[in-house]
């Protein structure tokens, strides 16, 4: 991997379009959760081209969108320069296209091999690496990508995690696993340690990737591996963590401000210490996974409908319980009056990547 860089985001948002490429129309004007939707694309060739592409869009040397593949990975466009930034379609099923989908089953009816339902590997996230070509363009999201107006590096990566449970084992758990590898690795105890860690805070290989365990490790590695390095991370978890500093590494523990309290839509709660701390010239990226569609829905709506916080935002990860998904994988008889449909989903998604936000379905 190349040198870890900032991304290149400034200080005010440029005029972009957003392009929904055909998997993700088709469920713009789709009504409701439909499973023959959900097999069509499924046995379609633009799946197949949407995951070979975001498989290419990782890592140190990530590919460009070709004009052949548009048509199945949507983008945006930076309307001053014509740089295209790639992200994966909006689909109804807020999974990977190939996930076993709550009631749709794709082995039984199709003969397709599932993939489990917290598969990551369909996303396409933000990635620095790379040269910028002549155009002054980065492969994905470019000196004049979504939100940038020049090539002039923030000062900061920020992430913010609602949600964020514990960082991660317990030292003394760490310090028993390190033990027992030592001896198999033929190894230091001081080494076994470290890459124990390293293992527990990367996410599982792209032949599987399956978005497991503490999220603050996981997106660190998810953009690490992106050449982005996050300068700061803030997190919120409700339920009482009295050890959760004894499971961050001490080199660490600086860089992370954690809240351990409920978060709600007001200014006094998670959306207040984002006005407080970040900048637009910052590249932010904030995840919401707290399983409270009544709280998370009004987060939603506040970071679309109030400028000053779309224009900080600008990677979103949002698991977004709507009634059809959600309640099929749970298998509840009943549902919230608060849970959006699957159409109030996929528009609200829309909505904000049409903000120039790079939002995303989380699982």
């Amino acid at each position: 991997m190349g040198a870890i860089a900032h991304a290149d985001m400034s200080s005010s948002r440029v005029p972009i379009s957003y392009v929904p490429s055909s998997i993700e129309s088709t469920w713009l004007s789709a009504s409701s959760h439909n499973c023959s939707i959900v097999r069509d694309q499924a046995q379609g060739s633009l799946v197949g081209r949407w995951l070979r592409f975001a498989a290419a869009s990782r890592g140190s040397s990530p590919q460009p969108l070709q004009p052949q593949d548009r048509e199945a990975v949507s983008h945006f466009v930076d309307k001053s320069t014509g740089c295209i930034e790639p992200i994966e379609p909006l689909t109804g099923t807020a999974r990977h296209p190939l996930a076993v989908h709550m009631g749709c089953s794709l082995r039984r009816t199709t003969g397709i091999h599932e993939v489990e339902a917290y598969n990551i590997s369909y996303v396409i996230v933000s990635n620095r690496c790379g040269a910028r070509d002549r155009s002054g363009c980065l492969p994905i999201g470019g000196a004049s990508s979504v939100g940038a107006q020049a090539a002039q590096p923030p000062p900061r990566n920020l992430f913010y995690d609602l949600g964020c449970a514990s960082y991660g084992p317990r030292a003394d758990a760490v310090a028993r696993m390190a033990a027992a590898k030592a001896q198999q690795w033929n190894t230091s105890l001081e080494d076994a340690e470290r890459r124990v860690r390293q293992k527990l805070e990367s996410p599982t290989s792209d032949k599987q990737g399956a978005a497991m365990g503490p999220s603050i490790p996981l997106f660190r590695s998810l953009y690490r591996r992106n050449c982005i390095e996050f300068d700061h991370i803030y997190g919120w978890e409700y339920k009482r963590m009295a050890d959760w500093w004894e499971r961050v590494p001490a080199s660490l523990r600086s860089a992370i401000t954690f809240y351990n309290e409920a978060v709600n839509a007001s200014d006094a709660s998670a959306l207040g210490v984002l006005l407080r701390t970040a900048r637009p010239q910052d590249f932010v990226v904030l995840k919401l996974d707290i399983d409270t569609p009544e709280i998370e829905n009004p987060i939603i709506e506040a970071i679309a409908s109030r400028p000053e916080l779309s224009a900080l935002v600008d990677e979103l990860f949002f698991e977004y319980h709507s009634a059809e998904v959600n309640y099929r994988m749970y298998r509840k008889a009943s549902r919230p009056a608060t849970m959006h449909t699957t159409s109030q989903a996929v528009s609200t998604m829309t909505r904000l990547r049409r903000l120039g936000i790079r939002s995303h379905f989380w699982v």
